[in-house]
């Protein structure tokens, strides 16, 4: 069947089929046209893997050039213009013959199909053509790059496309974009180099980061609205956009070509990062975007970038003591975006906008003849495109074409700006660029080193200021900028230890700024009542990282603070535990976090982001527990606990004064020592329980009975399959007495239902159920009561060790 189908004859049919419908042309020939595509790709991609001379019959009657025909004379069928898209892009992921490929990407209807004119208002359309591209950069480095890219001509349909939907409404397209993008600058091509650093490519660098400003506005945007329930999950999507947006900028600067990474860097400066983050903390701006919002970008920056020179100049003028005037600029006079420059996605884009000046450009620098003006000696464009990248109009004598005057003073300020910006001359032909060199943010940023005038930098004060607030939002946010920016080892030391944010190895060597941080996050701290788990966790890890290294302690009047938060933190637990509610989950809450802080590397804690840490508060059920305001008991409780074991744990990591021992110092410890709370019983492990007390019982399983028993332990449930002959048997159920639920089946009195509980989450429990039958009614009561019992003297006994600790806490909180 298989060679009757695939044949030269059915490719001569075939191809015969295609001429024939192309002349005849008309839509009601549209399906028949379909098929016929479809079966020419299918033959191709078969031929390729079995038959040479199937595509020795496709490049010789040049059936890319006539699929590309059918699309030209089929314009604005919908379904065969989908359909001849999707076939190429078949072609391209599917051909393997290294000759077969060659022959594709060199083809001029290539570049053809990829220009042309296509109706990108269709998403589908648009969804098959996006696809074709990202086949096409598949290729990239397994082919010579003068496949893809005309240097005669300056010419690099796929990239300069591809950047055509940098900000497209779908997510998914935009993700395309740029790993198209990111393709392309791996490519070690010294010609490609050059083109994705120089004119016309960098207006890229500037509408994207023109792009990324405005979703931070859009974002703050999203904050400011009331009705915040119906927002959560937009605000998520937003904020997991602007990760990924980081992730590409990282590795667009990762790529190791200096020229564009300072490109990229003095984009993001001087069209974003300036004039929006820091443009809401200067009083001239009234705030660009919210305090919160800029904030939180900072902190997504200094946790995620790497390149140093976008680190170093955004570090120096948050935190250094001084700045120049100079470092202002942007911030106090914003430079105005590309006049091409739109925040929503238009068929028309800014390489369409400086198609006049692309030319001239063009021209220029490849110094074409008149004559070739119009068109390549190839086919690059589509005659609907107007030819991206072409060289078209009149020239003059020296072959520079004379725009006119409205055109000339739009392009001159553009120039000019892009020249201010990015420190580079974008055009050889238009004059007064020099006077603009060096003014861009980095230039400014190196420079200012040595230049004597300085002036107090009011960005350090208002950031230091937002620590003696009692926003919870302001005061994670903030920390969590000051945390990146000392963790971020890309950051120069030089700058770190200017602006005083090293901690210093010891006490008589600390400087002002460490002791105000240090004041500031101990006092934090202690505010009642306490923030959110995040903000406790980091302010810990901040106090810590602030107290002097060889010895670690916190000055008296500190010590005092620290003292009396913890008098009002066990004050609060006494209370809670008073809550018939909150007691019955509180212990099992308490000894899973007594496990975990008792673990936590204080100095070394990892930093958590969410969209969370903009809101002040959030009822949303899934939310991370640690960012939410407490709003139900559970929350409550656990707030509570996790403030008191910090508090708790920096008292005495952070001061030597105590009356307690070690044993009673280490929490998790003294557990261990005073309860029975061991459990080595394993389900399907064998137990010895001669000399124990046991109740007999059975367990039904694969529908039949087996004979078991329950073996007397008050810190445990075990009920172990019996074997008869000795006093041993295999443990089939097996928990801690406290976790455990016992009820009577009401239709069997002898059957006893066991609900073993896996989660002290309220709302969120997972019980296991297990079913235990007995003889009689009697003993199944009896049963059901010692569990009740074993569950309850345990629990008490728990009970107790806490107030004994919360005891021995407030006890050791003796004035200094």
């Amino acid at each position: 069947m298989a060679e009757r189908k695939f044949n030269m004859r059915s490719v001569l049919d075939n191809h015969a089929e295609l001429k024939r419908l192309y002349t005849e042309g008309g839509e009601r020939n549209r399906d028949v046209m379909i098929e016929a595509i479809k079966k020419m790709i299918e033959l191709q991609i078969w031929g390729d893997k079995n038959d040479e001379g199937f595509f020795d019959f496709f490049c010789e009657m040049n059936l890319m050039d006539l699929l590309f025909r059918i699309l030209e004379k089929f314009h604005g069928v919908r379904d065969i213009t989908i359909q001849a898209i999707h076939s190429v892009g078949l072609l391209i992921y599917n051909i393997e013959r290294s000759t077969s490929i060659n022959y594709i990407l060199s083809n001029a209807s290539l570049n053809a199909f990829i220009t042309y004119a296509y109706d990108f208002n269709d998403d589908e359309v648009l969804d098959y053509y996006i696809n074709l591209l990202k086949s096409l950069s598949l290729r990239l480095n397994n082919n010579p790059i003068q496949l893809f890219y005309n240097e005669k001509y300056n010419n690099f349909p796929l990239l300069s496309q591809a950047v055509r939907f940098y900000n497209h409404k779908d997510s998914l397209v935009r993700t395309t974009v740029r790993n198209i993008i990111l393709s392309v600058f791996k490519l070690n091509d010294v010609k490609i180099r050059k083109f994705v650093s120089s004119f016309p490519f960098i207006l890229y660098y500037v509408h994207f980061a023109c792009y990324v400003k405005d979703t931070w506005t859009k974002l703050d945007e999203l904050l400011q609205e009331a009705d915040r329930k119906q927002n959560k999950g937009l605000l998520k999507d937003m904020i997991n956009d602007q990760v990924d947006i980081f992730l590409y900028i990282e590795d667009l600067l990762n790529v190791n070509n200096e020229e564009t990474s300072k490109l990229i860097a003095n984009s993001l400066l001087a069209y974003a990062v300036l004039p929006v983050l820091f443009g809401s903390f200067h009083s001239q701006n009234k705030g660009v975007v919210g305090l919160n919002v800029a904030l939180f970008i900072l902190f997504m920056l200094f946790s995620r970038a790497s390149y140093r020179p976008l680190l170093d100049a955004v570090a120096t003028l948050l935190f250094n003591k001084t700045i120049t005037e100079e470092q202002l600029t942007y911030v106090k006079s914003p430079i105005k975006p590309p006049c091409s420059y739109t925040f929503s996605w238009r068929l028309k884009s800014f390489w369409d906008e400086f198609e006049p000046l692309i030319k001239e450009h063009t021209r220029s620098l490849y110094s074409a003849k008149p004559e070739e003006a119009g068109a390549s000696p190839e086919k690059f464009y589509s005659p609907r495109d107007a030819g991206l990248f072409a060289l078209s109009g009149g020239a003059n004598d020296n072959g520079v074409r004379n725009l006119d005057l409205s055109d000339q003073i739009k392009f001159e300020n553009e120039l000019k700006r892009l020249t201010r910006s990015l420190d580079i001359i974008p055009i050889q032909f238009i004059d007064n660029l020099n006077e603009n060199l060096g003014k861009s943010p980095l230039a400014i940023y190196a420079r200012s080193a040595e230049d004597q005038r300085r002036i107090p930098n009011n960005f350090r004060e208002i950031v230091l200021s937002f620590l003696r607030s009692k926003d919870d939002c302001l005061v994670l946010l903030t920390s969590s900028v000051i945390a990146a920016v000392t963790s971020n080892r890309n950051i120069a030391p030089s700058i770190i230890e200017a602006a005083e944010l090293v901690p210093s190895p010891s006490a008589d060597l600390r400087k002002e700024t460490e002791i105000f941080l240090q004041t500031q996050f101990g006092t934090l701290l202690c505010v009642d009542p306490p923030f959110r788990i995040a903000t406790v966790l980091l302010l810990a890890k901040l106090l810590v990282r602030y107290s002097p290294r060889e010895e670690p302690v916190l000055p008296p009047s500190q010590l005092s603070m620290l003292n009396d938060a913890l008098k009002l933190s066990v004050k609060a637990i006494i209370k809670i535990l008073k809550n018939p509610v909150t007691s019955d989950f509180f212990i099992e809450v308490f000894e899973q976090e007594v496990r975990r802080i008792s673990k936590l590397d204080f100095k070394n804690l990892e930093q958590k982001y969410s969209y969370e840490m903009l809101l002040p508060s959030t009822d949303d059920i899934n939310a991370d527990v640690e960012f939410k305001q407490p709003t139900t008991e559970f929350e409550f409780a656990k707030n509570a606990i996790v403030t008191f074991l910090v508090l708790r744990r920096l008292r005495y990591l952070l001061s030597s004064k105590t009356k307690l021992t070690a044993a009673q110092i280490n929490i998790e410890h003294y557990y261990q020592n005073n309860i029975n709370v061991s459990n080595n019983f394993a389900v399907g492990t064998f137990l010895d329980f001669e000399q124990r007390r046991l109740l007999q019982c059975h367990i039904k399983k694969n529908g039949g009975r087996v004979n078991c028993v329950i073996v007397e332990d008050s810190s445990n449930l075990i009920v172990v399959e019996a074997d008869g002959r000795q006093p041993r048997g295999r443990v089939v159920i097996n928990s801690k007495s406290k976790y455990v639920e016992a009820m009577i089946d009401r239709s069997e009195p002898r059957c006893l239902i066991l609900g073993i509980k896996q989660s002290a989450v309220p709302n969120k429990e997972r019980l296991v159920e297990s079913m235990v039958w007995f003889d009689d009614p009697n003993t199944c009561s009896h049963a059901k009561g010692q569990i009740d019992t074993n569950r309850r003297v345990v629990k008490e006994s728990e009970l107790l060790l806490l107030i004994q600790i919360l005891d021995n806490t407030e006890k050791d909180l003796i004035p200094l």
